[in-house]
């Protein structure tokens, strides 16, 4: 049976200031990636609201605050956040051809691509969870858990390989490695993702 697999979030239009903020480029859908082992996998991917909420902030505008937002205490809708993620399809797909980074805790990571944020650029965390789906149509389950630029700081990493062998490995049960040590590789500033004007 071809998808939506899960259940859609229900995130209705959320209304600020006159100006209305759509959430349909956030709807499930899939994508094909060929793994090392160079098999086609294909993987389906939902979103949660951190990737265009926030946490609360002292002196917020209680208008701000994202209704069912799944934060404790409930977050914030994000501008910045938000104008990301309308292309963040795009990236995830474009970063698919790259690095994943491994993250604190189990089953965690990230593409880490570099946007262009206001003309600068930027590195933008995307934070992910890879799990196989079984039962379904498709091999993977890419929880994209979180999104935003790092203009504050970067996510401590663990490593990396590339967005290829990590589907290879999570479709076969297992993890890539995590790497310790303090001259390990991190992320750095690459070729800006051109997207939209």
């Amino acid at each position: 049976m071809p998808g939506p697999y899960f259940p859609s979030p229900g995130w209705r239009p959320f209304v600020f200031n006159g100006e209305t903020y759509g959430f349909e480029h956030l709807n499930e859908y899939e994508f094909d990636v060929v793994d090392t082992a160079k098999v086609s996998r294909r993987i389906v991917v939902t979103f949660s609201d951190h990737v265009f909420t926030r946490d609360a902030e002292l002196g917020d505008d209680p208008a701000w605050v994202f209704p069912g937002s799944s934060r404790v205490p409930p977050g914030c809708f994000c501008p910045k956040r938000y104008r990301h993620s309308l292309d963040i399809k795009a990236l995830i797909e474009w970063a698919a051809g790259g690095k994943a980074w491994t993250l604190d805790g189990d089953d965690r990571y990230a593409q880490i691509p570099t946007i262009s944020d206001d003309g600068t650029p930027l590195l933008y965390s995307i934070v992910f969870s890879l799990d196989p789906a079984r039962g379904l149509q498709v091999h993977l389950h890419m929880r994209v858990r979180s999104a935003y630029p790092c203009d504050k700081t970067v996510p401590s990493t663990y490593g990396s390989v590339t967005f290829r062998h990590l589907v290879r490995l999570r479709a076969e049960h297992k993890r890539p490695n995590r790497n310790f040590n303090k001259r390990r590789e991190r992320p750095t500033l690459g070729p800006v993702r051109p997207i939209r004007s």
